[in-house]
């Protein structure tokens, strides 16, 4: 049983475990579904710095961004009010379906157009100063109207930075998720799956503006077969 701030309790008998990559979840929380609710429960062990805190729940609640996965209740374990001092237990969410296509096929348009709203939200995060931690591939999920962001746990606020500085740290690492992301949507003996470097950084560009750089193909699939076809050519002429 869980319990909600004002006392109330959550039922959790529908909810079932949700199994997924071990190596993508670590191991400070499980997952359970229930229809299109998740609900993330830590693990009694799991320290403060791996949950999310109340003040960033509400506020990416409050943003209720396209690209960020929908936070709906948070939850204890205990209905204590002493106990209600520190961190949450558990929360629930929305259910993400993932998108069939695989982003590297998809046309350049559409994935620009992704890329352009995810870089609106970029800007929306930045600009409270949020910053965004323990971003891997997995944690950007591509649905059918976007590339939603999920597992804020360790996002955390702060103002001390400029929005400048924090837009670059929270771009930077984004782009490294979304480079392996693609990396991992070729076949593992695919002859064009080069480089892991889909897009390099430039800290003078937006995301969406060194994206639209240097994706010159049709689709980003095409794009590693022109870099690979470039990079022979250059490799038989020094021989």
């Amino acid at each position: 049983m869980l319990y909600r701030k004002d006392g109330t309790s959550f039922d959790t008998t529908e909810f079932k475990y949700y199994e997924v990559d071990k190596q993508n979840t670590g191991n400070k929380s499980k997952l359970f579904l229930c229809d299109d609710t998740l609900i993330k429960l830590y693990n009694i062990d799991a320290r403060t710095v791996y949950r999310i805190n109340i003040s960033m729940f509400n506020l990416l609640k409050k943003l209720n961004d396209k690209n960020l996965v929908k936070l709906r209740e948070y939850f204890y374990s205990v209905n204590s009010k002493l106990y209600k001092l520190f961190s949450i237990d558990a929360y629930t969410m929305d259910f993400i379906k993932k998108r069939d296509e695989k982003l590297i096929n998809i046309e350049r348009k559409e994935f620009l157009e992704l890329i352009k709203s995810l870089d609106e939200t970029l800007n929306r995060i930045s600009e409270k100063g949020i910053i965004i931690e323990d971003m891997k591939p997995c944690h950007l999920i591509p649905t059918d109207n976007g590339i939603t962001i999920i597992d804020p746990d360790m996002f955390h606020r702060t103002i001390i930075h400029s929005k400048d500085y924090v837009y670059d740290l929270n771009k930077t690492r984004i782009l490294t998720a979304l480079n392996a992301l693609l990396y991992g949507e070729f076949d593992e003996d695919d002859y064009y799956k080069i480089e892991p470097v889909f897009f390099t950084n430039d800290r003078y560009l937006t995301l969406h503006q060194l994206i639209q750089q240097q994706l010159n193909e049709d689709t980003i699939r095409e794009n590693q077969i022109q870099k690979k076809i470039r990079s022979y050519g250059k490799i038989k002429r020094t021989k």
